[in-house]
């Protein structure tokens, strides 16, 4: 049996998978094990990789905010190197459309940083229905000055909401499960800009990660921090240059 999922097998497997949830949307039945056996017959893994695998693409598209296929519960720990190509090909078959109802989020920005955080919990709130599509919102490509002392920016609550719900609760940068439970019943992740706002990047969630703490501290203050910033573009589909 294969060690590594090769591109080749990733794209079948969300071709697949996304031939499930159409048939599973439109009420065909079909039986999972065949679709699994068809995909062994055509690569070097197991039937039941498959399967453990369509359980991981189950987890990336619900957190993209798409519909997973009933049966297949979510599991998170897939490989580092595959989550980008199935958030592409799910991008690229349009699977987050198939099911679901869609927002298309306005821009607006917060003041102060209390108004961002009210905002964007608010935001997490009216969007908690896994059943719903969230756009992600155009952001802010040149984000103002706030009125102080202070190098402070203006924020896009909807950009920091959309990636926090993008994340699925899991940090960006190491793939680990968000350290804790904020008191609002959130996971415990920190916003961060790529390319920072001081750097003149933009508010968009083109140039915006979700991260645990301790990856956040890194990602400003580690030796290797630019090369942790450079690795974010190749574990984050997303992400532009």
């Amino acid at each position: 049996m294969a060690t590594e999922w090769r591109e080749p097998e990733i794209v079948a497997s969300v071709e697949e998978y996304g031939r499930m949830l159409q048939m599973q949307n439109d009420g065909v039945k079909f039986v999972k094990k065949r679709i699994y056996q068809d995909l062994e017959s055509q690569f070097d893994q197991s039937w039941k990789s498959f399967e453990y695998f369509m359980q991981n693409i189950s987890h990336v598209i619900h957190g993209m905010g798409g519909e997973f296929v009933r049966g297949l519960k979510p599991k998170q720990n897939i490989a580092a190197h595959a989550k980008p190509i199935v958030e592409r090909e799910i991008l690229r078959l349009g699977l987050l459309d198939i099911g679901n109802k869609t927002i298309q989020p306005s821009t607006t920005w917060s003041e102060t940083p209390e108004e961002l955080e009210q905002r964007v919990d608010s935001l997490l709130d009216d969007w908690s229905n896994p059943s719903v599509i969230v756009k992600p919102p155009a952001g802010l490509s040149s984000p103002p000055k706030t009125e102080s002392n202070k190098q402070e920016f203006k924020r896009c609550p909807e950009v920091k909401a959309w990636v926090l719900r993008a994340s699925g609760g899991c940090c960006e940068a190491c793939g680990e499960q968000a350290p804790f439970i904020t008191a609002k019943g959130k996971p415990g992740l920190d916003v961060h800009h790529v390319k920072t706002l001081a750097e003149g990047g933009p508010d968009i969630v083109e140039n915006t990660v979700a991260v645990c703490p301790n990856c956040h501290r890194a990602l400003h203050h580690s030796a290797d921090r630019e090369r942790r910033a450079q690795s974010l573009y190749d574990k984050v589909a997303r992400l532009e240059r």
